[in-house]
């Protein structure tokens, strides 16, 4: 995306994006920003906006309710059609997905009476500290499949964005799809994507994120069998699931 356009969505020419997958009505990138930058306060009569954090500290204001919160990576933000908001960095090298879902691609610029409103800031309490990634083991055959969250963030019917979480030994077994790439984007982890073709094991911690190509058999759980959740974009094409035995 050049520019120019990346500036008509956010107001800001320095910002940048890189396009991920795009099809009617589901719209998905990820977009830099550099320190203190925020746009405008506008809405949107038909689109979902959702912010996913991956890097930095990402601000969101919506205004009726008055509400503000900062996300750090792996956190996220739904932001409905017809309702005002902001979005901005607090520090240099903020990063985020973004999704717009709905039709048609509107957007109008808005006034706010105040635009200040830290006294309605989430109160975050203190972050736990993260758990030092280790060797993920290669027990395979000691995880069993279940979900134990699935949430439908947008979804069309040649894309489309979920939110999974696997439990203790818990995984998404050795698979592949005919069509779609899977983008995975940790929430809650370490969590981990073993493939096959070439193998590879990729260990994502909350913001972090990794590509998985069409036909490629992957497997996804925790590192050492610990809980994970993550946020999985599919496309572009048909979706389909078909079980996989890894190379030995």
């Amino acid at each position: 995306m050049t520019s120019s356009a990346m500036a008509r969505f956010t107001g800001l020419p320095a910002a940048r994006e890189a396009m991920l997958d795009v099809v009617p009505g589901l719209h998905t990138s990820i977009v830099e920003l550099s320190g203190q930058q925020q746009t405008s306060w506008r809405e949107h009569s038909a689109v979902a906006i959702t912010v996913l954090c991956m890097k930095g500290d990402l601000r969101v204001d919506i205004d009726k309710p008055m509400f503000s919160t900062i996300l750090g990576p792996g956190e996220m933000y739904t932001i409905p059609a017809n309702v005002v908001y902001r979005i901005g960095a607090m520090d240099a090298g903020t990063k985020f997905l973004l999704v717009q879902a709905g039709l048609p691609w509107d957007m109008t610029e808005a006034t706010v009476a105040r635009g200040e409103r830290d006294e309605f800031l989430r109160t975050l309490s203190a972050p736990e500290p993260l758990a030092t990634p280790v060797a993920p083991d290669t027990a395979f055959d000691q995880y069993s499949p279940g979900y134990t969250r699935v949430d439908v963030v947008a979804k069309t019917q040649s894309l489309r964005l979920l939110i999974l979480g696997l439990g203790e030994f818990r995984c998404v077994p050795w698979h592949t799809h005919d069509e779609i790439r899977d983008t995975f984007f940790c929430i809650e982890g370490p969590m981990r994507v073993e493939t096959d073709h070439p193998r590879q094991t990729h260990v994502l911690l909350p913001g972090d994120t990794c590509d998985v190509d069409a036909r490629q058999p992957h497997f996804v759980a925790g590192t050492q069998g610990n809980p994970c959740i993550f946020l999985v974009m599919q496309g572009i094409g048909l979706y389909n699931y078909v079980p996989a035995t890894p190379a030995s």
